[in-house]
């Protein structure tokens, strides 16, 4: 922790790990990229020998929590921590966070009479969002005089879109954010005050969507996207941005290195769409449904760390594995009824053909390898044998993607390859069109009809698709 600033000073807590409870005097917690880190004081009376002796392996491999009190009368709790220095010598032990550190600023009870709140059910005020890359929609008015006259737009020259307004429905729930750059870069989520039409964002609901909510906008970004802080609570401040009780993630910092242009979200030509505003009002009753059905958080998630890997053989290996689970997991929703590959009558003289020729070797092929051979050859006919290919057929017809040579020759020919042998397949575009397929097949199954790579620019995208929020009911456990 050397050149580092204490950023909290812990006063006496507890230190849990299993079953012990180690009480310690004093402590100092840092960051550094991303990470929380904390140095232990412990008490010259504890016995750090026995500790060292008895529990130093448990410490360094197995997670413990920390519960203290540090300046002013916060409160603070971590979990997941894990030891990374230990000097019984001196009494000193140092830990570093892979969890979440909450802070809670103490409440007065005639300060929860006048904030009118109640502590129990405290609303969700404000995200950090790290990864997110994107366009503002929405500029600040600016007004000014020169000479006692009001400038006009055009003499202050050009708007500055420095924030986006974005609804979000969930159900028949109607909430109200305001997007904008913190002054590191990233991305701050506010979630305005209730009025008429908007509710507020309780805690507890935020947390029933938050894999959801993060996973969508993931999509749109196209590179994950993580939550760095939460702030909640009974009270919040700003323009920096405090609350009375916030909670702060711990990993280290890693930057997104490339981004899918699939979603333009962070295209200039497209601002004035608010593609994050159109599908959090009007997809994402949709997206909640569909990830009930066919696990969409953990597709993007592994599509969005796919994006950053360097290999592009190891990236469309992923995309391809991707693929067939997004496939299967399809045709468990949507059956397919034994479809056949040729009609039945022509299939029927094919038949017949080939048990002529087939009873010609029945001799020195043996009875068994004879009856084996010939059910498989009768049987080529049955689309639910057709595994695979069939399943992605079905996926890409189900959710109105027209199948063009590229995509038959990715998911028929170059399939084995890709899984098999490691490689890019013969026609050497499997990469860029599994990765559309993927996108595509997402976008179309929320009935996403905004902007995409496809779009001219210049062109909008097409009328949001509004459903009522019943016909997309998920199914409680």
């Amino acid at each position: 922790m050397k050149n580092l600033t204490p950023i909290y000073r812990v006063r006496v807590g507890n230190l849990n790990h299993e079953e012990l409870v180690i009480p310690f005097t004093f402590g100092l917690v840092y960051y550094d990229e991303g990470l929380y880190l904390f140095e232990l004081f412990f008490d010259e009376n504890h016995p750090m020998n026995d500790l060292y002796n008895n529990h130093c392996r448990g410490l360094f491999n197995k997670s413990s929590t920390l519960s203290a009190k540090i300046d002013l009368g916060d409160s603070i709790v971590a979990t997941q921590l894990k030891a990374i220095s230990f000097e019984p010598a001196i009494f000193k032990m140092k830990f570093v966070s892979y969890g979440k550190i909450t802070i809670e600023k103490p409440i007065q009870d005639y300060e929860i009479q006048d904030l009118q709140v109640s502590i129990r059910e405290p609303n969700l005020h404000f995200l950090k969002l790290e990864g997110l890359q994107m366009q503002f929609s929405n500029h600040t008015e600016v007004k000014a005089w020169r000479n006692h006259k009001e400038l006009s737009p055009f003499e202050l020259g050009e708007y500055n879109f420095d924030h986006s307004i974005c609804q979000l429905q969930v159900g028949w729930e109607n909430y109200e954010t305001m997007w904008r750059n913190d002054d590191d870069g990233e991305i701050i989520v506010q979630f305005l005050r209730p009025d008429a039409q908007y509710l507020s964002m309780p805690y507890s609901r935020y947390l029933e969507l938050k894999s959801d909510f993060i996973s969508i906008i993931s999509f749109l970004n196209g590179a994950p996207v993580r939550v760095r802080a939460e702030y909640t609570g009974a009270y919040f401040s700003g323009p920096k941005i405090d609350s009375q009780v916030k909670h702060l993630y711990s990993f280290k910092n890693e930057s997104n290195k490339r981004h899918s242009q699939f979603i333009p979200l962070n295209d200039p030509w497209f601002k004035h769409d608010n593609i994050l505003s159109r599908a959090l009002m009007w997809d994402f009753n949709r997206y909640r449904y569909w990830n009930s059905k066919l696990d969409l958080n953990s597709i993007i998630f592994t599509l969005g760390n796919a994006e950053q890997v360097r290999s592009v053989s190891e990236r469309v290996f992923i995309q391809m594995i991707l693929l067939e689970r997004l496939s299967d997991s399809y045709a468990l929703t949507h059956p397919i009824l034994n479809p056949r590959l040729v009609d039945e009558t022509s299939f029927a003289e094919f038949k017949d053909e080939v048990e002529v020729i087939l009873k010609n070797y029945q001799d020195k092929f043996g009875d068994t390898h004879y009856h084996t051979l010939k059910s498989r050859l009768f049987g080529l006919n049955d689309g639910k044998r057709q595994r695979t290919d069939v399943k992605m057929n079905a996926l890409l017809e189900g959710v109105g993607i027209e199948i063009t040579e590229s995509i038959r020759q990715v998911i028929t020919e170059d399939r084995h390859s890709i899984i098999h042998k490691g490689d890019l397949g013969s026609s050497g575009e499997s990469f860029h069109v599994i990765d559309k397929i993927l996108r595509q097949v997402i976008a179309n199954l929320i009935k996403y009809t905004g902007p995409t790579q496809d779009t001219p620019q210049g062109e909008q995208g097409g009328q949001p698709i509004w459903e009522s929020p019943d016909e997309y009911l998920i199914e409680e456990g």
